[in-house]
């Protein structure tokens, strides 16, 4: 099962849209694939939650799966490194997130969910006023369009 819970009302965040996107169907899809290795059926489900928090937008995806070994852990966000098995994964959707968060000044951070299961977070910074540009087509931290 999937169940989202989005707080009402969220302002925009400073990434572009098309990239966000990215960010959330790359863990999505990940999540999926590991509660698919849960042998307990009740175990497959995927929680997608986001809220304001401060002057930050936390997007958390967490998933019944297997979790995460320390191995992985230390070396999810590196370019080429998956944990899928061979031919399944190019190890690079991770690595291009956590790009994609980082140049606009946020976080994606991972870790194991209490009770099991993997937790994936996202702190984007809220939209300022000030205008920006799109990082869609060029390089900016100050791009907002999601």
């Amino acid at each position: 099962s999937v169940r989202s819970v989005v707080a009402p009302g969220l302002p925009p965040v400073r990434i572009c849209r098309k990239r966000l996107v990215q960010v959330l169907v790359n863990l999505v899809v990940n999540a999926a694939d590991a509660v698919f290795e849960a042998t307990d059926f009740g175990r497959r489900w995927i929680d997608l939650t986001a809220r304001a928090e401060g002057g930050e937008i936390v997007v958390r995806v967490e998933d019944g799966g297997p979790g995460l070994s320390p191995a992985a852990l230390a070396h999810l966000f590196e370019p080429f490194f998956t944990t899928k098995p061979p031919g399944t994964g190019t190890g690079l959707g991770l690595a291009l997130s956590h790009e994609y968060v980082t140049a606009v000044g946020g976080r994606l951070t991972a870790s194991n969910a209490e009770g099991g299961g993997a937790a994936f977070e996202i702190r984007l910074p809220r939209q300022s006023s000030a205008p920006g540009c799109d990082a869609c087509t060029r390089e900016c931290p100050a791009a907002a369009v999601a």
